[in-house]
């Protein structure tokens, strides 16, 4: 006589999607925007849910100023083969030279290594010269040559007409406040600043 063969019950694996059945579930609930409202975030990224970027000043500011320099950029980048740190130090120099190194560090918020590349690179392009103060021996005093006030006198009328074109987006009211902010936070960033160092 032949065995009858019994039918083969449920693998494991086949049973598995069974038994998680009621967990998937759930989690697709608890996914559900109705679901998650009152919820606190949690895990990684909980403090970056917290801070909301697009009203944060500090960030909103930065982000600012660094569209701003790329859009100066432009002009002189290729024009005049100038990153945009030798500019700002070049700007400087032409407004308050002479200057050393430490005192364009002050005056423009940029790391030392920073103004050290740029005075480096501007120096090896025969825009500025360096010399010992006649005053003050440990000073070293940098100027623009003549080739660099050549081309600073260049880039002033093409960096001027792109401020005015961006500020457009201002009444002059508006601007004067800006101004009148901006000082004031300036003023009180470097009172901050300077109580912790204190």
């Amino acid at each position: 006589m032949k065995r009858r063969r019994q039918p083969p019950g449920p693998s494991p694996s086949r049973a598995a999607p069974a038994a998680q059945a009621p967990h998937v579930a759930a989690q697709h609930d608890s996914e559900d925007p109705a679901n998650m409202e009152g919820m606190t975030p949690s895990g990684p990224d909980a403090d970056a849910e917290q801070l909301p970027l697009q009203t944060f000043l500090p960030y909103r500011l930065s982000v600012l100023s660094l569209e701003i320099g790329r859009s100066l950029a432009s002009l002189y980048s290729e024009r005049f083969d100038l990153t945009n740190f030798q500019w700002r130090v070049m700007a400087n120099l032409g407004r308050h030279q002479p200057l050393a190194a430490n005192e364009i560090v002050e005056r423009t918020g940029m790391d030392k290594v920073c103004v050290s590349r740029a005075v480096g690179g501007l120096l090896a392009k025969g825009l500025v010269s360096r010399q010992t103060d006649e005053r003050d021996r440990r000073r070293k005093a940098l100027m623009l040559t003549a080739k660099g006030m050549e081309i600073y006198r260049r880039i002033v009328p093409l960096a001027k007409a792109r401020s005015d074109e961006i500020l457009t987006a201002l009444t002059p009211g508006e601007l004067d406040s800006l101004n009148d902010m901006l000082t004031k936070l300036h003023v009180r960033v470097r009172d901050v600043a300077g109580r912790e160092k204190g």
